[in-house]
This record gives C-alpha cells, sequence and structure tokens, in this order.
C-alpha cells in the first residue's frame, strides 16, 4: 500500500480527492480527505498523482514536481 509505504519514511500524507468518500478513505487510512480547493500545490516537495479522474485540469500539474502513477502528464 502507497500510504503506509511512505509513512515509513515519514512523509506528510495529505489525500486529495474530491471525488472520493469521505468516510470510506478515513476508515481505511485513517486521513481525512482535503478539496482541491483546501491545498497550496507550492506547499508540497513531491506530489503523487495516483488517480485520474475526468473533471481535474491535470496540466496544472506540470509545474510541480509530480510522480504521475497513471501516465495522465504525457
Amino acid at each position: 500500500d502507497l500510504i503506509k509505504e511512505l509513512e515509513l519514511y515519514k512523509c506528510e500524507i495529505n489525500i486529495v480527492d474530491d471525488l472520493a468518500d469521505k468516510v470510506l478513505v478515513k476508515k481505511e487510512t485513517n486521513y481525512d480527505l482535503k478539496s482541491i480547493n483546501e491545498v497550496k500545490l507550492n506547499d508540497y516537495n513531491k506530489i503523487v498523482l495516483a488517480v485520474a479522474h475526468n473533471y481535474f485540469n491535470y496540466d496544472t500539474l506540470r509545474d510541480y514536481n509530480v510522480f504521475d502513477l497513471k501516465g495522465v502528464l504525457k
């Protein structure tokens, strides 16, 4: 599980997904979901793109340090 691996390295983790079920994510990960409107991308050293939703403009991530697991930033 990606989150557990990142926790081993003492990473600060924020989960941002406006389409995910907040209750289910909290139950499975013990993290509260954040809305994309709640985060400032400049505050992150690394962004892990782990889902590909059609509603999000991924081009906005091109200027950041992104690890793209879904291949949307071609």
